[in-house]
Formats: C-alpha cells, sequence, structure tokens
C-alpha cells in the first residue's frame, strides 16, 4: 500500500502519538508531497515509532547548496558542517587539489566541487557502504567526485592544497541523544576522549599538504584546546577556530 493524500490523516496520528506537538516541524517535512509519495504506510509507521531520524525516513536531505541520498550506513549532514564549507568560501583559497576526509555521503566534497569547479576532488572513507551511497550523490555536480576506499590517509597519494575531514570525534563514553543511534557508530564515536582520529589526521597531513595549504577540522567544542596544541606541535601556523550557529566552536583552520 502507498501513501496517499488519505493517508495523511494517519500519518499525523503516529506522528503525535510519538512526538506531541514537540517535532510539528519534522511532521510539515515528512508530508511534503513530493516525499510522501513511495513509502508504505505500515513500514512509516514502524519508523516513526521507532524514533528512527526523519531526514532517513525521507532518505534524502538538503545540505548547503544540494539535496543528498542518506542511509543508516551515513551520517545525516547537518548545519554545523555548512558553516565549514561556507568558511572555506568566503575565504578564497587556491585550491586545485582537495581532499575530504571520512566523505560518508559525499556532502563536504560534492559541495566543495562545486565552489571550486576547476579543481580536483578525492572524497575518501574506509566504509565501502559509504562510498556507494557518495557515489550515488556524485550526479549533482559538474566536476565529478573521485571517491574510493582509503582508511584516512592509507591509499591517498600526492599533496593537496586543502584537507577538509568531519572525523568521528565523540568520546566513547559520552551519553548521546537517542537519534544519533540510527547512525553509523564509526563515524561519530572515537578512543582517547574522542581525539584519536583527529590526531592522526593532524599528524599526518602535513605530509600531504602543499606550501601554505589548508587543513580543516570540524570537532566538539571541547576539544580546541587540544587540537590547537596538536596543530602547534605539528608545525602548523595561523590556526584560528570557528563558531557553528549555536555559537559554540565547531571547527578549526590552519596552514601548513
Amino acid at each position: 500500500m502507498r501513501i496517499l493524500k488519505e493517508h495523511i490523516p494517519e500519518i499525523k496520528k503516529i506522528w503525535k502519538a510519538k512526538f506531541g506537538s514537540t517535532y510539528d516541524e519534522g511532521l510539515r517535512f515528512l508530508l511534503d508531497s513530493d516525499k510522501v509519495g513511495s513509502k508504505n504506510l505500515a513500514t512509516l509507521q514502524i519508523e516513526i515509532e521507532s524514533g528512527k531520524p526523519l531526514q532517513q525516513i525521507i532518505g534524502k536531505w538538503s545540505f548547503y547548496n544540494g539535496e543528498y541520498f542518506l542511509g543508516s550506513n551515513v551520517l545525516i549532514p547537518r548545519p554545523e558542517t555548512e558553516v565549514i564549507i561556507e568558511k572555506i568560501r568566503v575565504s578564497k583559497l587556491n585550491c586545485n587539489r582537495i581532499l575530504d576526509l571520512g566523505t560518508g555521503s559525499g556532502c563536504i566534497a560534492i559541495e566543495l566541487s562545486k565552489i571550486f569547479s576547476q579543481a580536483e576532488v578525492l572524497g575518501v572513507d574506509k566504509s565501502a557502504s559509504a562510498l556507494v551511497t557518495a557515489k550515488r550523490n556524485n550526479y549533482q555536480t559538474e566536476n565529478k567526485v573521485n571517491f574510493f576506499q582509503s582508511d584516512w590517509f592509507a591509499n591517498v597519494n600526492g599533496k593537496f592544497d586543502l584537507i577538509v575531514s568531519n572525523p568521528p570525534y565523540i568520546c566513547e563514553t559520552n551519553k548521546i541523544e537517542p537519534d544519533l543511534l540510527f547512525e553509523p557508530k564509526e563515524a561519530l564515536f572515537s578512543k582517547d576522549n574522542g581525539l584519536k582520529d583527529i590526531l592522526k589526521i593532524i599528524n599526518e597531513s602535513r605530509e600531504h599538504l602543499n606550501p601554505k595549504g589548508s587543513i580543516f577540522l570540524e570537532h566538539s567544542p571541547e576539544q580546541v584546546s587540544s587540537i590547537k596544541d596538536a596543530l602547534e606541535n605539528a608545525q602548523f601556523k595561523d590556526i584560528q577556530y570557528g563558531l557553528d550557529l549555536k555559537g559554540m566552536a565547531r571547527y578549526t583552520h590552519a596552514k601548513r
């Protein structure tokens, strides 16, 4: 059974039973006519009642200037990461070669491929499943991203003008919001107070950056000091952090 207009009252009833009136915005997104058409009503009920994120229920989500297919194999693109894209855009960097580490859905790499339309853009992830989704999302850019499998820099060759990453940075012992339980744990959690993967990227990035090349890293606000120290120890310069839409320190950028 497909969801038709006459199913909308039942969908509203299911949604209200789960969320009350605390998430009316989500209901409005769900009932958008171009998103409702292909869902089985019984399946939709199970998804809503389980607390599955709206973005995964719909199967796609907007990010910056694009729209991205999603699944449980990749992180949901969030506004915090859009801030990084915008900072890179207005910085007017001279980028001929760009690397996105832990690309997931491919949203960072693809948006950068639109901004730097003449650059070679690479997106890597150790998850073969995530790369299937990233390649599916590559349709929306004329400057196609080269997506391939790599555990951070393991299969990466050459140097870059820009390295960017939204790596796993949540401490393994931290409590998380229930909806995050539907996203891949390997893309969320990192050992050593959430710093293991970030520090690995920092320590290996310098040899993969051209002179005056830039690195942008997303992280939690509590990690700013540790990341600054690690970048200084790796001899990076011009180290600065940026704020997300809530005024929290969400990313750090520096130059080789």
